[in-house]
């Protein structure tokens, strides 16, 4: 653990020098992988900024209650600076949430970032930005087979460039909600 908080603090420190926003990913097979430890890195290093995608969390821990999980994704929230809005089900790392998002699933993340934009908006300074990244992956990802290859259009279950206009109107109807309150 010693090892990687040096590691994060050099990261932002280099970052801080050469002025550039310096976010770490919430993803699963990489430094942020486990939730447990990312809340420690949130807790020993204050100026440690997150770009949240909890689809990664919920995918990985094969998570369909999130009560135990929420005053942990809520610490995290607390860092947001940016968000990826992508949606898994536990079984899938993205799904289809419908045209008006209207996926159960979906309920949760929306929550969620409305949470992370409130908390970032409370703290932003004048000129900083929020990036909203609809992060649509691979056309695979979409699939039965779920497998890097090619596929037929039977097998695609999901239009990626429809679901990035969903997330897209999703975002921005949280963000105007939260700006008008």
């Amino acid at each position: 653990m010693t090892l990687w908080l040096h590691f994060l603090e050099d990261l932002i420190e280099e970052a801080g020098l050469s002025r550039i926003p310096f976010f770490v990913e919430t993803h699963r097979g990489r430094i942020t992988q486990d939730l447990l430890r990312t809340a420690e890195y949130v807790e020993k290093i204050q100026n440690l900024r997150l770009t949240i995608d909890f689809s990664h969390y919920v995918l990985a821990g094969e998570m369909y209650s999130f009560h135990m999980a929420e005053p942990y994704f809520n610490q995290l929230l607390r860092r947001a600076s940016s968000i990826h809005g992508r949606v898994t089900n536990a079984q899938q790392i993205q799904i289809d949430i419908g045209e008006e998002g209207e996926h159960p699933i979906a309920v949760q993340f929306k929550k969620w970032w409305e949470k992370g934009m409130v908390y970032w908006l409370a703290q932003a300074k004048p000129g900083e930005v929020f990036p909203f990244v609809c992060e649509i992956g691979h056309h695979y990802a979409a699939t039965r087979s779920g497998l890097p290859r090619e596929h037929s259009a039977e097998e695609i279950l999901s239009d990626r460039w429809k679901q990035s206009l969903v997330f897209k109107r999703i975002a921005q109807n949280i963000w105007d909600k939260i700006r008008n309150q």
